[in-house]
């Protein structure tokens, strides 16, 4: 079997397991009346499990699946699709160590999956910003999070709006932190940031707990508001190796919007980059070297 359309086992309450074959590849979606109805929508399906020798989990497989706690997914699996388990029941996740990449919205508006390890093997965190999309762990109840050395780049509203993120665990050899990746976690007030990190995407830890931030040594870039909304990051140390400052069309700047007092610039810094500290409102005190 290759397809199964939306609301197969609507209104059943026998059938709680529910084997997918390995040639299966899609799962209907159905929206009517300004309402969604996917594959397992309205089941009683407790447990799904994907034969192995599947390498793509279909986008939409369990999204909606209100009654499904536990999926078992193969070491096969390489890609699992945009809204994999949007809306499940789902209590836990175990990645396969394969994995390369992982939709968006892949566990959006889940409350269950409190835990998860992002394997070394992850290569994208897929991003869509229209409705029915979001970062790929976007406005769900994570609190502990552990990415494995190996991975790269944390992809685009990948963490956003999870305001339960308390503690993530980053890995050197990570090179971007994308817009938004941590947008809205309120509850996370400490993270160590790999010295391999040369780049910080807008917004990043805007809305964030954070009462502290050590910039890594290599890092190149900050874009526009990287800060935004948080009150807690007082002091920031800009390392010799800064060559830019984000600044948008619309005049937003680097620290615009945050609660940053001040600034110190490491010796041996050559340039300090254009709109550094272009409405940076609450900054009364910058530090520069003779370098």
């Amino acid at each position: 079997i290759s397809s199964i359309g939306s609301r197969f086992l609507n209104g059943n309450t026998g059938v709680t397991y529910l084997y997918l074959p390995k040639s299966f590849s899609r799962a209907g979606v159905n929206e009517r009346f300004g309402s969604t109805y996917s594959m397992l929508c309205g089941s009683a399906v407790e447990t799904v499990e994907f034969e192995d020798g599947i390498e793509t989990i279909p986008d939409n497989s369990l999204k909606d699946a209100t009654a499904t706690t536990s999926v078992i997914l193969p070491a096969s699996v390489k890609t699992i699709g945009n809204n994999a388990f949007r809306n499940s029941s789902l209590t836990s996740l175990t990645l396969p160590a394969g994995v390369e990449t992982l939709g968006y919205g892949m566990i959006y508006g889940n409350t269950g999956i409190k835990e998860l390890t992002i394997p070394s093997t992850v290569t994208t965190m897929d991003y869509y910003a229209y409705s029915n999309g979001g970062g790929t762990f976007e406005n769900s109840a994570l609190e502990t999070v552990t990415v494995e050395e190996g991975v790269t780049v944390i992809g685009s509203h990948a963490f956003a709006n999870c305001p339960a993120l308390n503690e993530i665990t980053l890995p050197e050899g990570l090179l971007k932190l994308n817009s938004y990746a941590f947008w809205q976690c309120t509850a996370l007030e400490q993270i160590d940031i790999p010295s391999t990190i040369t780049s910080i995407g807008e917004y990043a830890f805007g809305n964030t707990g954070l009462m502290e931030l050590t910039l890594p040594v290599e890092l190149q870039s900050i874009d526009a508001q990287f800060l935004y909304g948080n009150t807690g990051v007082k002091y920031l140390l800009i390392p010799k190796s800064f060559t830019y400052a984000g600044y948008t069309q619309y005049g937003n700047s680097m620290l615009q919007g945050s609660a940053v007092e001040m600034v110190e610039f490491e010796e041996g810094i050559e340039i300090i980059p254009n709109y550094s500290l272009y409405n940076a409102t609450t900054v009364t005190e910058v530090s520069i070297p003779s370098s």
